[in-house]
């Protein structure tokens, strides 16, 4: 096993992907940066699991499912007011 295939090993295990079909990455770019004297290095990391992953809800999506929260949260804390 060379260094790249265990550093793949090593993101698939770091992300939870030990059940993946395939993952990959790639070097997107290299630079250095002058005030902290270190070399930065940007990786893309890409994983196809098996079985079904959701993206992330939208902010609207997420704003739709707080607001009942929000409204009932709300109406407790007329209610303790009240009392």
């Amino acid at each position: 096993m060379n260094k790249w295939n265990k550093l793949l090993a090593m993101l698939d295990a770091v992300f939870g992907f030990e059940n993946k079909v395939r993952s990959n990455f790639k070097k997107i770019k290299q630079d250095f940066d002058d005030q902290t004297n270190e070399h930065v290095i940007v990786i893309e990391y890409r994983v196809q699991a098996k079985g079904t992953m959701q993206s992330a809800p939208s902010k609207q999506q997420v704003n739709q499912a707080t607001m009942p929260q929000q409204l009932y949260a709300q109406s407790q804390a007329n209610q303790n007011k009240k009392k």
